[in-house]
């Protein structure tokens, strides 16, 4: 079993700029694998969530940067979730030789489409 998590908020602010950036992923696998005289399976499941907040105010033109400046604000998130399903097998077949298949299903979540 794997887990992990990641928080993470930075403000960023220069001339005219000023930007807040919010974060979180998630992470969470779980696998079992079998072995066998010549064969190995192994199946698991993941979840992987990633969260990202984008807020603030930027220079209206690129080039246009002091504090005096016009500015446009702006706001973004994103959200990204995704699971999926896995199992592999490998055989030896020598000393030297192995053969091996796998498969994997990915699930989106949000009525996004499957790949």
């Amino acid at each position: 079993m794997n887990q992990g998590l990641s928080i993470s908020r930075a403000q960023y602010a220069t001339g005219n700029m000023d930007v807040a950036v919010a974060s979180l992923d998630i992470y969470f696998s779980a696998n079992y694998t079998q072995f066998f005289s010549k064969l190995t399976l192994t199946s698991g499941v993941t979840l992987d969530r990633r969260n990202n907040n984008f807020e603030g105010t930027l220079p209206e033109f690129f080039y246009a940067m002091r504090p005096d400046n016009l500015t446009v604000s702006y706001e973004n998130s994103t959200r990204i979730q995704v699971s999926e399903i896995y199992m592999y097998g490998k055989y030896d077949l020598s000393d030297r030789w192995q053969a091996g298949i796998g498969f994997r299903k990915i699930y989106p979540f949000l009525n996004k489409k499957a790949i």
